[in-house]
């Protein structure tokens, strides 16, 4: 694994540096989530070529974090990048993925994961059969850096759904400079992962540097059980 998190499964001894590289195609694993966008843009930045975003459409899933496809369609567009929904059925979340990527060209795909082996595990699978190259900025990462790294590089993020942990009144607030030592206290004090590994609680990007607007939505307040989310009922983009 390299500076960017890459790994190239077919290959696994042939580890480029990405500054020395012509830019590589790479198709990314998208949720509008702080993971996917800022994995995007630390690939971007180290040189890759995103070409592709994504998105699976799964409510329940181990291996993917759900958004609402009308949320999603509207931060791709902001970040000016193709867009690929596929759906996913209970019994298999990992045909879909190889599927949905057997007719793009591409040489790789980007991954957002930290630190869920099984995630990695499945997507590594899929890359070791379509020969492509895994690129994993984040893995391994420490969670309270990262999230202070994105704040600091001007990404907005708007917690969209809590699980445990979080108190309700975080439900809806943008994490920025202003209320971002509060929120890793707040984390720190609920045995929380910061960047919300353990689905504790999910996030919606709504700004940064890498997008060329900011997303707005219209949404509702809705239990699901112990967990209180937004239903996205709407959303859009309003240039900057």
């Amino acid at each position: 694994m390299d500076r960017c998190g890459r790994t190239r499964v077919n290959r696994k001894t042939d580890l480029r540096d990405a500054a020395g590289d012509e830019k590589l195609k790479v198709a990314a694993l998208f949720t509008g989530g702080m993971g996917s966008i800022y994995s995007i843009h630390l690939s971007q930045q180290s040189g890759l070529e995103v070409v592709y975003l994504i998105t699976a459409h799964a409510r329940e899933s181990r291996m993917y974090h759900f958004i609402p496809l009308k949320a999603a369609e509207i931060s791709a567009k902001a970040l000016k990048i193709p867009f690929v929904a596929f759906f996913v059925p209970c019994e298999d979340e990992v045909a879909p993925l190889r599927d949905s990527l057997v007719p793009l060209e591409i040489e790789g795909l980007c991954c957002g994961a930290v630190s869920s082996n099984y995630q990695r595990n499945q997507v590594m699978k899929v890359c070791e059969n379509l020969g492509l190259e895994l690129v994993m900025p984040l893995w391994h990462k420490d969670p309270f850096s990262l999230l202070e790294q994105m704040i600091d590089s001007g990404f907005k993020i708007m917690i969209t759904r809590i699980s445990k942990g979080l108190d309700e009144i975080w439900l809806g607030r943008v994490l920025d400079q202003d209320n971002l030592a509060d929120f890793l206290a707040a984390c720190e004090k609920g045995g929380i992962d910061p960047m919300g590994r353990g689905r504790e609680y999910e996030t919606l990007v709504i700004e940064g540097p890498n997008m060329s607007g900011r997303v707005c939505i219209e949404s509702e307040k809705r239990w699901r059980g112990y967990s209180v989310e937004l239903e996205i009922m709407g959303a859009r983009l309003l240039k900057m």
